[in-house]
């Protein structure tokens, strides 16, 4: 392996992590500042992009740009930094990958349990509320009507 290319692969590998974490840093800010400004307080927006660049996007840019030092100047592990750098980029990638293609399909499942037990899975029930609905009738979810919308959207409607 050619230490120059590696070393500036590992740099620019390092500088889009930290740039990335850094956006969503920002980005998780930006979320609970809309939250707090919509509903007049904040849970846990924004959480889930402080974790991501914090647990994956902020070790993975000191990984890479430790990695990219130690092939410039030739250290003694630096190969061995090097490859670790990309697996640790690569394996929450491949497997979520992995996982995402050999789920079994809930629309194949759900077509021979849920209609015959007639019951739905969370993420309708979770959008629907029980009542009448007039414009699906004769649908499995005829009994199903979509819930209110969001007090905020009538405010900044107009």
């Amino acid at each position: 392996m050619i230490p120059n290319r590696s070393s500036y692969i590992d740099a620019i590998a390092g500088t889009l992590f930290g740039m990335g974490c850094i956006w969503f840093v920002v980005l998780s800010r930006w979320e609970a500042q809309d939250a707090a400004a919509r509903y007049g307080h904040n849970v846990d927006s924004g959480v889930l992009e402080l974790a991501f660049a914090l647990l994956y996007l902020g070790p993975g840019a000191m990984l890479f740009s430790v990695a990219a030092v130690a092939v410039r100047r030739r250290w003694r592990f630096a190969q061995a930094l090097h490859w670790l750098s990309f697996v640790f980029a690569s394996v929450p990638v491949v497997a979520a990958a992995v996982l995402y293609i050999i789920q079994p399909s809930h629309s194949a499942k759900c077509r021979t349990t849920c209609a015959a037990k007639n019951t739905w899975p969370v993420e309708v029930a979770r959008f629907a509320r029980p009542g009448p609905n007039p414009s699906v009738k004769g649908t499995p979810t005829s009994g199903l009507r979509p819930l209110a919308a969001a007090p905020y959207v009538e405010r900044y409607a107009s």
